[in-house]
């Protein structure tokens, strides 16, 4: 049996996409017919992302991926520069592109990188943390990223501020 890391809905809630062990499955979410399976490469698939236009798919594990869901093909992913990625979320940006955040499970690697999808070119410097960065969210009107750390921090990111280069960090520590 095949066991399951991620799920994930199309921005038209008509197909569901799942990942594990070296697979990408995509689903009809109204019949369960699986419609694709797609080879994800050496390694697991532990997040998934689908762009708000749904046309990009994105993966995170051991390696990150961009399937065009189009034709279902791979596109280089030249963003996030780290093998084992930890997490990765997605927000649209005003000018028609995605705003990529992961972070890299590596236990010396405590960073995460914003990526612009468009130009698949970094935003901001790394952002540091104490430990490995487990997960990352975007506020509901993309201003701020919420990091979380293996140690109980959580790190809040004013993206304004990380775009005009000068990084805003509110730590808050939960137990």
């Amino acid at each position: 049996m095949e066991g399951m890391n991620a799920v994930c809905y199309s921005p038209e809630a008509n197909m569901i996409a799942t990942g594990g062990y070296t697979v990408l499955k995509i689903w009809d979410a109204n019949t369960g017919e699986l419609l694709k399976i797609l080879d994800a490469g050496s390694g697991l698939i532990w997040w998934l992302a689908w762009t708000s236009d749904g046309k990009t798919l994105i993966t995170g594990g051991v390696f990150a991926m961009r399937f065009n869901t189009a034709t279902w093909t791979v596109r280089p992913v030249n963003v996030c520069g780290k093998t084992f990625i930890n997490t990765i979320s997605l927000f649209p940006n005003e000018h028609g592109g995605h705003i990529l955040a992961c972070a890299s499970g590596a236990p010396l690697d405590k960073t995460a990188q914003l990526w612009n999808l468009k130009t698949d070119q970094p935003i901001g410097t790394l952002l540091h943390h104490e430990h490995c960065v487990n997960s990352a969210t975007f506020s509901s009107d993309g201003k701020l990223l919420i990091t979380s750390c293996s140690d109980g921090h959580i790190y809040t990111w004013d993206l304004t501020a990380i775009v005009n280069k000068i990084v805003s960090l509110y730590t808050f520590h939960f137990r």
